[in-house]
C-alpha cells in the first residue's frame, strides 16, 4: 500500500499522473511533474517582477549591496519626513 506523501492522497496522485500521461501523448502542457513545477515557479517570478518598481529595486536591492554591511539602513529605519 502506498502511503500519502506531502499532502498527496492516492486519488490525487492518480489523477495528476493521468493528466501528465495525457499531456505526454498529446504534446500539450507539461509532461513531467518537474516541468509543471518549473512553469509555476516562472509564473510566480513573473508576477513578483511585475509588482517590483524601480524605486523598490533601487532602495532594497541595488543600493543595499553597494554599501558595506555596517552602513546599510533599511528604508523603514530612516527618520525622513516622507
Amino acid at each position: 500500500m502506498i502511503e500519502a506523501s506531502e499532502g498527496w492522497a492516492e486519488q490525487k496522485a492518480a489523477l495528476e499522473l493521468a493528466k501528465l500521461k495525457s499531456a505526454a501523448t498529446t504534446g500539450q502542457g507539461p509532461a513531467r511533474l518537474s516541468e509543471k513545477r518549473l512553469i509555476k515557479k516562472r509564473e510566480i517570478a513573473r508576477i513578483e517582477a511585475e509588482g517590483l518598481t524601480l524605486a523598490d529595486f533601487w532602495e532594497n536591492d541595488y543600493l543595499h549591496h553597494l554599501k558595506p554591511p555596517s552602513q546599510r539602513i533599511k528604508p523603514s529605519e530612516r527618520n525622513w519626513p516622507f
